[in-house]
């Protein structure tokens, strides 16, 4: 008789050949991996993903086009959300953003002379600013001037459903 249980001999023969095929994911496990490839999706091919997740995770590629299929969902309820937000959302991204810029630190000096300094980013506070300001519908809108020279002429083309059916038959 052998000394493992059956459930520990399947464990250790998976363990033996490095697959791990037998245990399930629990749920948190499943959401970091639909998000790690939600983020894969942004910058590499989904063939890529499903061979490298599935080496990763020691799954099967169907299982990683599952992944991939509930990634793209949540990506569609993300955009979805980011419309019916409308302007509000886009504001309060801008104002996180120059919450950074006002929050910039440097690192002035080396090893027991170190410091670091609270340095507003000025230029990059000053552009959000002015791209809140579009968004809000209150900053002028940019003029622009178009300098023509010569004669246009503009005529109005009509044409019958015989000139059309000519026009087929001819290519």
């Amino acid at each position: 008789m052998s000394p493992f249980t059956s459930n520990e001999l399947v464990g250790g023969l998976f363990f033996i050949l490095g697959r791990n095929m037998g245990k399930k994911s629990d749920q948190f496990e499943i959401e970091k991996r639909i998000h790690e490839i939600s983020l894969l999706l942004k910058r590499k091919p989904v063939s890529w993903i499903v061979h490298e997740c599935s080496e990763k995770w020691d799954i099967s590629e169907r299982q990683v086009r599952k992944y991939i299929k509930k990634a793209r969902k949540e990506w569609k309820k993300y955009f979805e959300k980011l419309q019916g937000d409308g302007i509000g959302y886009h504001i309060s991204q801008m104002k996180e953003l120059k919450d950074q810029a006002y929050d910039k630190k440097i690192v002035i000096g080396k090893g027991e002379n170190k410091q670091v300094i609270n340095v507003p980013d000025l230029q990059l506070i000053l552009d959000i600013s002015k791209e809140e300001a579009k968004l809000m519908g209150i900053y002028p809108a940019e003029k622009k001037e178009i300098d023509l020279t010569g004669n246009i002429t503009l005529q109005e083309i009509k044409y019958t459903e015989e000139d059309l059916e000519e026009e087929k038959d001819g290519q």
